[in-house]
């Protein structure tokens, strides 16, 4: 009789733990069998208040930022595990990206199907974030104001890293316009202000549960006091250093200690791309009107050190090898001069010539290879400095496997044929140096770190950073919304002034603290004349270990998230 209850009670403990739809959840209290859309609808809840704080045209509401997690936390929170709780919460984040970057499917039908892959993969880190914290929040009994902030923060460090990463939609990003909440970003980089909202968050959450009697137990009075206290007490932290940082570069602006100036002409240009062929009168007509601009810029300023244009802005290019025996690489270079004197007015306008940074296609016939470049044309109209863009955008720019089928190379040849550079470049601009990024390269924080300290590592000071961009391919979407935060947090991760030069927009000016010191306008033509501060040569927490607190949180989590699946629970 004693050995049946035995082997019963073994049975009931083995159907218990079957019951689980997922390890992150084998300590829950108990399952939900009534079908319901509980986990739906608090997932949902989330993704709206975070889209509404995601930069783009309407929203960037950036102090919703700091709750908007709220609901979702209450799930990780729950003794109960909602009815097929992942499921749901894997579709509310689909829909969250299906809207944040509906502007993936613009530039040519094909990706429509590329957005929808996008989303989904997207996706499943919200399922994870949710699990893996239920694992350690019910299993291990890790705190929640711990557990949360770290795996989300880890899982934002692997969506960065994993292949070429994804460093759009972050939820740093939200604080863009917000330099006070910026500053701890050069301590642990843009996932710091990451884990300070969700570490906010999650104290919210825990004061607030009583609010949501349905799915967690109501804490003590004193709890929700504690964690409320804890919620202020982090984000008077984060705002008093900023407050102060800032504060001491007013103070240092307005002492006699001498700095660095450089006068920039930004040209944002307004032109719509379109994935089709364009007659020589379009390229022609384009070239005048970025000529115009130009010139319009000398007018305005004539002392300017530098002019810059967009990506792809620079119809004749850089030839590495000859073409033919009748078109040499020098005839080329002939032509690109008449096109630089048209470009910057000189020698018919003015008799004072101004160096000139553009986005062009750098072509090596004999190698067979092409180059999507930046060019800095020096006060003689020479191809001083050539940039080759080293990180290039996966199905945008290149395919992965297309080096083994060169069939697939032929047939895609003019769309996704660039090959990557393999250098990092500095260029000097009288007793300024800057360092060039092209399109979205400005969107990886790990790849501009490792360009800007591969530089200084050889001795190549760099004061500045500009990136030339074509986001004409968006159509004036929330994706120059979303470009423009990615350059204003590397600003701050860098202790460095941002220049960006956008086709479409936004053209902008971001001082070292990631200031927006001027923008252009959305897709609209500008000129933007810049005098920009050069600050002293400092450096950073995060220049100097690199994104070193993401990363051990990316390990941590991956690490939980194995423990939970594959180690056996306790009788």
């Amino acid at each position: 009789m004693a050995k049946r209850r035995k082997r019963k009670k073994k049975q009931e403990r083995s159907k218990n733990r079957g019951s689980e739809s997922s390890a992150a959840d084998s300590l829950a209290a108990s399952s939900s069998t009534r079908r319901d859309f509980t986990a739906l609808f608090f997932s949902l809840l989330s993704s709206a208040m975070l889209w509404l704080a995601m930069p783009g045209p309407g929203r960037g509401i950036y102090s919703l930022a700091w709750i908007a997690m709220v609901p979702t936390v209450w799930l990780i929170q729950s003794p109960i595990l909602p009815h097929k709780l992942l499921r749901q919460v894997w579709i509310a984040n689909l829909v969250f990206w299906l809207v944040m970057l509906h502007f993936v499917r613009l530039p040519i039908w094909l990706l429509w199907f590329g957005w929808f892959a996008l989303a989904a993969y997207l996706s499943v880190y919200g399922p994870l974030f949710v699990s893996i914290s239920r694992t350690l929040v019910h299993r291990f009994r890790v705190p929640t104001v711990v557990a949360v902030p770290l795996v989300f923060t880890g899982l934002e460090w692997v969506r960065v890293n994993f292949l070429s990463g994804f460093g759009i939609g972050c939820l740093s990003h939200t604080q863009y316009r917000n330099p006070t909440s910026m500053q701890i970003a050069e301590f642990f980089g843009a996932y710091g202000i990451t884990f300070a909202i969700m570490f906010v968050a999650a104290a919210v959450s825990v004061a607030s549960s009583f609010a949501c009697r349905r799915l967690s137990a109501s804490p003590t009075v004193p709890t929700r006091f504690a964690h409320v206290a804890i919620a202020v007490v982090a984000l008077a932290g984060v705002f008093v250093f900023g407050s102060q940082r800032l504060a001491k570069d007013a103070q240092l602006r307005k002492s006699a200690e001498a700095h660095k100036h450089l006068k920039v002409a930004l040209i944002q240009t307004s032109m719509d791309t379109i994935l089709k062929p364009k007659t020589a009168e379009e390229v022609h007509q384009e070239f005048l009107t970025r000529g115009e601009l130009t010139h319009s810029a000398r007018l305005i300023a004539k002392d300017l050190d530098l002019i810059v244009w967009p990506e792809s802005s620079f119809p004749y290019g850089l030839v590495l090898s000859d073409l033919d025996a009748n078109y040499t690489a020098e005839l080329f270079a002939e032509q690109q001069m008449l096109a630089w004197e048209s470009a910057t007015g000189y020698p018919n306008l003015f008799n004072d010539a101004v160096p000139l940074l553009v986005g062009s296609r750098t072509s090596d016939p004999q190698a067979d290879v092409d180059y999507n470049s930046a060019l800095l044309f020096d006060d003689r109209g020479k191809v001083s400095v050539a940039y080759h863009k080293n990180h290039l955008v996966m199905f945008g720019e290149y395919f992965p496997v297309v080096r083994w089928i060169p069939y697939l190379k032929d047939f895609l040849k003019g769309f996704s044929s660039w090959t990557a550079g393999t250098e990092s470049v500095r260029m000097q601009i009288g007793d300024v140096a800057i360092a060039p990024s092209i399109c979205f390269e400005s969107t990886v924080p790990h790849f501009v770190r490792q360009q800007i300290n591969s530089l200084e590592s050889a001795n190549e000071q760099v004061d500045a950073m500009v990136n030339v961009t074509n986001d004409g391919w968006f159509f004036g979407t929330s994706c120059l919304d979303l470009h423009l935060a990615c350059n204003v947090l590397r600003a701050v991760e860098m202790r460095k002034p941002m220049l960006v030069s956008a086709n479409t927009g936004f053209s902008a000016h971001i001082d070292e603290f990631g200031r927006l010191v001027e923008v252009g306008p959305r897709r609209q033509e500008a000129t933007l004349i810049c005098d920009v501060r050069v600050p002293l040569p400092t450096t950073t927490l995060y220049r100097s270990w690199g994104a070193w607190f993401a990363f051990a949180l990316g390990w941590l989590t991956v690490v939980a998230g194995l423990a939970g699946r594959f180690l056996p629970l306790k009788d």
